[in-house]
């Protein structure tokens, strides 16, 4: 199953252990698998230099490019019983959880999760968040004045409780985006490993 919205492109080219080349354009979360994390990622917080999965190894980031497209309409892959596949001509792991984001609205699946607010033209994140249901979420931030002037993006689709408050947390440290008043889980929080633990096994690909 897929499903369609316009979005942002994000180049992501890579060179593997043979000197072979390649490209993939993506949203800016869609997630690839960080050999060096140990983790499901997602592209727009790549570093160069860092080594993603293929289906021969791994390859190394050498440029990465965020660019407003066209209103290049784009699929999101649903693989049924295994969520991982590969993708380009390098074939690197993907996973199938990411949502399309953008304008258009969300893709079939669980109805809640997080998403982050990006800049429409610098496609910085400016805020992250979780909810239990993602589509009214958008629809809320698109009636805001300030919030409005962003593109809403699903992130990690889950109805997960302790999953969606470990996710929102990573969110939060992978981009610290200014909008956010306060961090999502409290240091003192006495469920915070329990949350942190639960996302962990998601971005590992143990969601169900």
């Amino acid at each position: 199953m897929d499903s369609r919205a316009k979005c942002i492109e994000f180049l992501t080219r890579c060179r593997d252990l043979r000197g072979a080349a390649a490209g993939i354009t993506t949203t800016s979360t869609h997630p690839v698998y960080s050999q060096d994390r140990s983790a499901f990622v997602p592209v727009g917080s790549l570093a160069i230099g860092e080594r993603v999965r293929t289906a021969d190894g791994w390859a190394l980031v050498e440029t990465l490019t965020r660019e407003r497209g066209d209103g290049q309409t784009v699929c999101n892959l649903e693989v049924e019983k295994d969520h991982t596949f590969l993708v380009g001509e390098l074939g690197l792991v993907s996973h199938n959880d990411s949502a399309v984001g953008g304008r258009g609205g969300c893709a079939v699946g669980s109805r809640g999760g997080t998403y982050v607010l990006t800049h429409p033209v610098s496609g910085q994140v400016m805020r992250t968040g979780r909810t239990g249901n993602l589509s009214r979420r958008e629809a809320q931030h698109a009636r805001d004045p300030v919030l409005s002037r962003f593109d809403f993006e699903p992130v990690h689709r889950t109805d997960a409780y302790s999953q969606q408050r470990g996710l929102e947390q990573w969110l939060h440290d992978t981009y610290n985006p200014p909008l956010n008043r306060i961090r999502p889980i409290s240091p003192i929080n006495p469920n915070r490993g329990r949350f942190l633990d639960a996302a962990q096994q998601f971005l590992q690909g143990g969601n169900p």
